[in-house]
């Protein structure tokens, strides 16, 4: 009887083990896509807690990967940022930081972004992000 209990346990691991191992992969592949990367940015998502974050901040954990979109027609910015998770707007990158970043996209250049904290305890959730310009 122990036997059929053991062999049911790695039977129904035997998922969780693959998943694992592809997560596993999956963070090494992101480890070496980030050192063929350059940081260029580092801060946190202004707005937040204006925009529909509510319905992602759980999701939102470090390393998630995030998206920048330009949004030169803002009035109140011409270098003006959205950030997307998914297809859920979280805010802007900061009015006084993302000249450069800016800059880059308008010269389509290649940029990645992630999570690198997300702290959701707090009412005024804060949400720290990093920017990457990919090398090459």
């Amino acid at each position: 009887m122990e036997r059929r209990k053991v062999l049911k346990l790695l039977a129904n691991s035997l998922p969780w083990l693959v998943t694992g191992k592809a997560l596993a992969e999956s963070a090494q592949h992101h480890k070496l896509k980030l050192e063929q990367q350059t940081n260029i940015l580092e801060s946190y998502i202004a707005g937040l807690p204006y925009y529909q974050s509510n319905e992602v901040v759980d999701e939102l954990v470090n390393e998630a990967s995030i998206s920048l979109r330009r949004e030169a027609s803002n009035p109140h910015d011409k270098n003006a940022i959205e950030i997307f998770y998914k297809n859920t707007k979280l805010g802007y990158v900061p009015k006084v930081n993302n000249v450069a970043s800016a800059k880059l996209l308008d010269d389509k250049r290649e940029l990645s972004a992630f999570i690198i904290d997300a702290d959701n305890s707090t009412y005024y959730r804060e949400v720290k992000f990093a920017v990457y310009l990919l090398e090459g």
